[in-house]
């Protein structure tokens, strides 16, 4: 039996795995690491504890009473506490039917990327949305590209493969 599946086993036997909620008081990035503090339900302080974040994926939850966490003590004790997920504001979760996906900004709900089967929406009212880096831009369409904007600025030279329509308008 491998070490892994005897601490397995000693830790299901033993009960030794906890896990509390609480509520996020603060976040501190540290390099790579970043740790919270929160208080638990029953006003216990956890300081400063690991907040384990899935691959390609991070944000800051910021802090509040809203902001909620679950720490969990590894083999059962506290020195091995880690927080596992946050969790924000329940009452702004979005409806995600099967197969959609929502990201969205801690804090500001209405600023999100919804993916669907049917297709993606940026959401971003107020904002402007950047492509920073890229050598090129790419937009593949089968049926067109509009753009419903009071005016397009191009720094640059344009190149057109095709016709270019002019269509009539009241000022001109």
């Amino acid at each position: 039996m491998s070490t892994t599946w005897r601490l397995y086993d000693d830790m299901r036997d033993q009960g030794r795995v906890t896990v509390q909620r609480a509520t996020i008081e603060q976040v501190q990035q540290v390099d790579s690491i970043q740790r919270v503090r929160g208080r638990g339900l029953a006003k216990t302080q956890n300081d400063l504890i690991e907040h384990i974040q899935p691959v390609g994926f991070s944000s800051n939850p910021g802090g509040g009473d809203k902001i909620e966490a679950f720490f969990m003590d590894v083999v059962g004790e506290s020195t091995h506490r880690i927080c596992l997920a946050v969790i924000g504001d329940r009452k702004k979760t979005r409806h995600v039917a099967p197969g959609e996906a929502i990201v969205y900004a801690p804090g500001d709900n209405s600023q999100y990327v919804h993916v669907t089967p049917n297709g993606i929406t940026v959401n971003a009212p107020g904002q402007n949305v950047t492509i920073n880096g890229a050598q090129s831009v790419t937009i593949n369409a089968s049926a067109g590209v509009t753009m419903n904007t009071p005016q397009v600025t191009i720094n640059g030279n344009l190149n057109v493969n095709g016709a270019i329509s002019r269509l009539t308008c009241p000022c001109c």
